[in-house]
């Protein structure tokens, strides 16, 4: 800009100056701020085909849901699938008991070294409804018991032992749901461990395959002993009609020297079909209530021949 003649004539040329330069930065402003728009713009599309390829390519999250789940060493449930894993024929389901009652189902014999491997052939449902191999201790899965260190050796592994051995070609399935102290009061259909029972049982879905249960229990009722007998009648008939099995094999086993109890539990098959006992007259305890390792053992043979006997084997 030059600046030249009178000062009115040079205030004016300023003013003129003046008005040139805002309009020059004002475009300059709003060409900057098109390109950022631009820029902007740009920069969204860009993440939005990003992520739209993301969604497109990635693969449906797998749930942590038991029924879709699994790590290596554990088999899913339903029982097509686990028999397809162990044996390559989807039609060889696993046959599934269920075993429940109080401290001498759920084990406080202690565990020699020689009886701690797993049961080859043999699995026990854990809480994720995922099914490993079985080994002791099994009601170390339950979903009701009292703390882990007091689960050790029951009668199930020997049960299940034995009645692979009957059929070498049958894979055994455990759920294995019992609770120490517990009276058969505490089963009821209404009662929380009768519930944890059937919510477990839920993770099975071919319902056939549970071809029985055992029961070993007692001991807690042993001060009040009247209507024993009616009770254990009835959790049998609750567990038959909400299973849909109206035949299903139910076999009681004594317990360590309480003949109030005993003389009740031998009269089961005479009031329901299709149920069996396994006596304890012969057996050994290491206290006042707990069998002994080679009595628990006793009593699982036991569980295994009546359970074949009631099956017709």
């Amino acid at each position: 800009m030059r600046v030249h003649g009178n000062i009115a004539d040079n205030l004016f040329i300023v003013d003129i100056w003046i008005v040139k330069k805002q309009r020059s930065l004002f475009s300059e402003q709003v060409g900057v701020r098109a390109k950022v728009r631009r820029k902007g713009f740009h920069v969204f599309v860009m993440l939005a085909c990003v992520f739209t390829l993301s969604a497109c390519t990635h693969h449906s999250p797998v749930t942590n849901s038991p029924l879709s789940s699994h790590s290596e060493g554990s088999l899913p449930l339903g029982s097509n699938a686990v028999a397809e894993k162990n044996t390559g024929n989807a039609n060889n389901e696993l046959d599934i008991y269920v075993l429940i009652g109080q401290s001498n189902m759920a084990g406080r014999a202690p565990i020699p070294d020689a009886h701690k491997a797993p049961l080859d052939g043999v699995f026990v449902l854990n809480k994720l409804g995922k099914w490993v191999a079985a080994k002791h201790p099994l009601n170390l899965y339950s979903t009701i018991r009292k703390n882990e260190g007091m689960q050790k050796a029951g009668p199930g592994i020997n049960f299940a032992k034995h009645m692979r051995q009957a059929q070498p070609n049958k894979k055994i399935g455990l759920v294995v749901n019992a609770r120490g102290g517990s009276t058969i009061a505490e089963w009821c259909r209404n009662c929380e461990y009768y519930k944890q029972v059937l919510t477990r049982l839920s993770y099975i879905e071919n319902k056939d395959s549970i071809k029985g249960v055992l029961w070993l229990q007692g001991e807690s009722d042993q001060a009040k002993p009247a209507g024993y007998i009616d009770k254990l009648k009835q959790l049998v008939v609750d567990l038959r009609r909400d299973l849909a099995k109206e035949n299903l094999p139910f076999i009681a086993a004594q317990v360590n020297n309480i003949p109030l109890i005993n003389k009740q539990i031998a009269a089961l098959p005479t009031v329901l079909d299709n149920t069996a006992v396994v006596y304890s007259n012969d057996l050994t305890a290491m206290d006042a209530l707990h069998y002994d390792f080679a009595s628990i053992q006793a009593i699982g043979e036991r569980f295994a021949i009546e359970m074949q006997r009631l099956n017709g084997e």
